[in-house]
């Protein structure tokens, strides 16, 4: 015996949306965090930059001294 049931069980799930009432802080507060994880890219690849050798940085066709002014610079520039 064999039993061929198709089930298509679809659930309507809401999300509320919060709404200005919902939100206690002020606006410039909710972009903080994709803000702050913006800077911290940018630091994690400069960081990155600066563990590359002489060969990988000739591969990429920037000299140390470029990456080490890069790497110097600050997380907003």
């Amino acid at each position: 015996m064999s039993c061929n049931k198709t089930t298509s069980a679809t659930a309507n799930f809401r999300v509320s949306l919060p709404t200005d009432t919902d939100w206690p802080w002020p606006d410039w507060f909710r972009h903080l965090a994709p803000t702050v994880a913006r800077l911290w890219e940018k630091r994690r690849g400069r960081q990155q930059l600066m563990d590359l050798d002489e060969r990988l940085l000739m591969d990429i066709g920037i000299t140390r001294e470029q990456a080490e002014l890069e790497a110097a610079k600050w997380p907003w520039q």
